[in-house]
């Protein structure tokens, strides 16, 4: 599973791997679980199904016109 490059955090790897048997069940439980980075981009729609206890930072969010900046912000 890769995350996009905009979502990509230097905390973690661009991507992530299944190991192990792969079964239906192993395969469903695991893409939720791979599907969050660990610097999520939370919206209403994942705000249930990240990790808690956890830190929410706000802060402005162009990833059209400031790519550069957002993201330096967003390794912080």
């Amino acid at each position: 599973m890769f995350q996009p490059k905009r979502l990509h955090s230097k905390f973690e790897e661009g991507q992530t791997k299944f190991e192990g048997d792969v079964t239906v069940v192993k395969v469903k439980e695991w893409i939720p679980k791979a599907s969050l980075s660990l610097c999520s981009h939370r919206t209403p729609d994942n705000a249930d199904k990240i990790a808690k206890p956890s830190v929410v930072a706000y802060y402005d969010v162009d990833y059209i016109k400031n790519i550069k900046g957002t993201n330096y912000w967003r390794n912080r």
